[in-house]
């Protein structure tokens, strides 16, 4: 085993761990929320103000989109078992990814802008695939260099550089794409996605080679046969589903309130505002006392938030849309902290008892595609179904028993106790 591995994970983490890794996570999260946001902006108000497709099409159009993120966890054991030599086995790959998001975007930019075609989809869905090998690359080096007592604050400062990264795009866009059209934007967006892979190079990684690597096998069978693994990842399914309303937000706030334009960026800007607040906040508590207790905040507020879209109708007052929005936001925002917290220690049992290097990059990436499956697959199935008998934002509410179901798993769950 090669000298910059100890003989435990959490002896590296300490001693390598900077405030500097802070300032690199949040700054990659932060160009991430530009380019996912704009990029979703862009594709949603494509499919709803341009296209004009029903939300039956929206929801399933959604699933499919996804797809590459329900798989994230391949690339996520790309990068646990092929290391490139000297060169590490997670850097590698995020330069990888910087050299293919230029093909994808150039594709994107000269096709049809004004139908729903299928290079088009298809170019989104190739940027979905560079975008699944890039997140799950970097999430897998958060796993390699967080202690326990930083996962709070850390995905605190991912999930709320991204909102903020959101709130920059979600004004920044609507008004270029004014002005100068999307062919632009898209290129912007481009850009965005390009400077994301490469502040992800800037972090410090073990030096793991592969004669460092164990027996796959031994390794699937330490982490497979863990029940808190098998518990959690049901836990990430049913807890993700809840988080699916927010992908509605331009079908409901456009479609139902009549909102446009700049005036749906901002709206969707205030959102991204509120997810900053709300990641950077929960996430600092969790440091303190724990993600179970921060996810049962989080689930009981949610079901508030849903509450605030009955009054939604055409003229309403925009301070109301304003507050719907910042209060919803700051919710999702502490969601997803609390989750990906849990899912970032669980995957922590990835490591052989020996400290051998395990498949943590595959664990919190299978976290990951399934909570991407939870939030862009079946919530929106659901949402996108009922919604056909009750409309929306009545069928945000068959969200709320997912958060009981989750909260109810946690008992079966131990993540980190920062009494123990």
């Amino acid at each position: 085993m090669t000298n910059d591995i100890e003989k435990s994970p959490q002896t590296f983490r300490k001693r390598n761990w900077k405030t500097s890794i802070l300032v690199s996570v949040g700054s990659f999260y932060l160009f991430q929320g530009l380019y996912a946001t704009a990029l979703n902006l862009y594709k949603d108000n494509f499919l709803v103000n341009i296209a004009m497709v029903d939300v039956q099409f929206f929801g399933v159009f959604t699933f499919l989109y996804a797809i590459p993120l329900y798989l994230k966890m391949i690339p996520g054991l790309l990068s646990d078992r092929v290391p490139f030599g000297k060169y590490g086995r997670r850097k590698p790959y995020l330069l990888i990814g910087t050299l293919l998001y230029i093909p994808c975007f150039l594709f994107l930019m000269f096709s049809d802008q004004v139908n729903v075609t299928w290079p088009w989809f298809l170019c989104l869905f190739g940027i979905q695939w560079v975008w699944v090998l890039v997140d799950g690359t970097l999430d897998a080096l958060t796993v390699d260099v967080t202690p326990e007592n930083k996962k709070g604050i850390l995905q605190g400062v991912a999930w709320g550089s991204r909102g903020i990264g959101g709130v920059i795009a979600s004004i920044l866009l609507m008004i270029l794409a004014g002005i100068l059209g999307w062919q632009v934007s898209i290129a912007l967006i481009g850009l965005f996605a390009i400077l994301q892979a490469v502040t992800g190079l800037s972090l410090k990684e073990p030096n793991i080679v592969r004669k460092d690597l164990p027996p796959l096998k031994k390794v699937f069978k330490e982490t497979f046969f863990n029940k808190q693994i098998q518990i959690g990842l049901v836990f990430s399914l049913i807890a993700s589903v809840t988080t699916a309303s927010f992908l509605f937000f331009v079908p409901v706030f456009s479609g139902i309130a009549g909102v446009v334009g700049l005036n749906l960026g901002l709206v969707y800007a205030v959102g991204m505002l509120g997810s900053f607040v709300g990641a950077l906040m929960i996430g600092k508590i969790s440091d303190k006392v724990g993600a179970k207790k921060t996810f049962i905040i989080t689930g009981i507020t949610f079901w508030i938030g849903v509450a605030l879209w009955i009054p939604l109708q055409p003229g309403i007052s925009m301070i109301y849309i304003f507050i719907i929005a910042l209060i919803y936001g700051i919710n999702i925002g502490g969601f997803m902290a609390s989750t990906n917290r849990i899912a970032m220690e669980l995957s922590d049992t990835a490591f052989t008892k020996s400290g051998e290097p395990g498949i943590e990059g595959f664990m919190f990436s299978s976290f990951s595609a399934i909570q991407n499956f939870g939030t862009q697959g079946l919530g929106p199935l659901i949402v996108g179904f009922l919604s056909i008998f009750i409309g929306l934002p009545y069928a945000f509410f068959a969200l709320i028993p997912f958060t009981l179901v989750a909260a109810l798993l946690l008992k079966f769950v131990k993540p980190w106790d920062p009494k123990k």
